[in-house]
């Protein structure tokens, strides 16, 4: 699959775990469009001030939330360097979900683990880590990802979040 399939699809199932726009106080603690916070949009929206984007995320549509998956998510954080999908979908997703340098040490906790490495721990999903990645085997993807998978799940738990939105957050996860 090409890099840019790779990052259609990856786009695509994130968009469609996010949904519309929701203004729901007991599912979310602020309103997002295709999981696109005010917050974010208006930092678009500085970074492009000519791009025509809207100013209210209840205006946002998907190809608006694409192109800022894209940018901001997608590229800005070099997830088009992961070789494999499956991989790559999932810290991609993960990004869009919380804080993007505990990502970071739960998918550098993770190789050491599954692949007997000793990457540093640091956050940055740099060349360190992308080459560590692509270093996986095929046969130890799956191994890889229930680990990652059951390492998320462990972080995830540990937020103030979890008790309201954990049923969520862990459905999601499951599905990488």
């Amino acid at each position: 699959m090409s890099a840019e399939k790779i990052r259609k699809e990856s786009v695509r199932k994130t968009m469609a775990e996010e949904g519309g726009y929701i203004d729901n106080p007991n599912r979310i603690d602020q309103p997002t469009n295709y999981g696109i916070t005010q917050p974010t949009l208006n930092t678009y929206n500085q970074r492009h001030p000519k791009a025509g984007f809207p100013e209210n995320v209840r205006e946002l549509t998907g190809r608006h939330a694409e192109q800022i998956y894209t940018e901001l998510y997608y590229n800005n954080r070099n997830i088009g360097d992961i070789d494999n999908p499956r991989i790559a979908h999932a810290i991609f997703d993960m990004g869009v979900m919380s804080n993007y340098s505990n990502v970071g040490r739960t998918v550098q906790n993770t190789i050491n683990e599954t692949q007997g490495t000793n990457l540093a721990v640091d956050g940055n999903i740099g060349a360190r880590t992308i080459q560590a990645l692509n270093n996986i085997p095929e046969n130890q993807v799956d191994r890889f990802m229930e680990v990652l998978i059951k390492n998320r799940i462990e972080y995830l738990k540990r937020l103030a979040g979890w008790e309201r939105y954990g049923r969520g957050w862990a459905a999601r996860t499951n599905r990488y």
